[in-house]
């Protein structure tokens, strides 16, 4: 039950944090992060490293590919592939930030 609470408090505070600024800031991947941290924190994807890399790598991906081809369904899965590779290579397994860097480019 604790970390149900933790956990939906900090998608609360996404919110929170979205309605200050104006902007939506509680996207999926981010509870799908959420959950993963809560329901297997022994994974090595749910590990803070690899949630905050992946998820940092994953919107440096999609920035990119959304600079080149803004909205393109090509430039996001190619933003998902790059993300998946970067975080393979950096030892930040994290799946949700292949979805981060969809939402970015679409």
């Amino acid at each position: 039950v604790h970390g149900v609470s933790a956990a939906t408090a900090a998608l609360l505070g996404l919110v929170g944090l979205g309605a200050l600024l104006h902007e939506p800031v509680l996207i999926p991947p981010l509870a799908a992060s959420a959950a993963l941290v809560h329901c297997a924190p022994a994974l090595p994807l749910a590990q803070p490293r690899s949630v905050v890399v992946g998820h940092l790598l994953g919107a440096a991906a999609g920035y990119a590919a959304g600079a080149a081809a803004s909205g393109s369904a090509w430039a996001a899965a190619l933003a998902a592939g790059v993300t998946l590779a970067l975080t393979t290579l950096a030892r930040t397994p994290h799946s949700p930030a292949c979805a981060t860097s969809v939402v970015i480019v679409l």
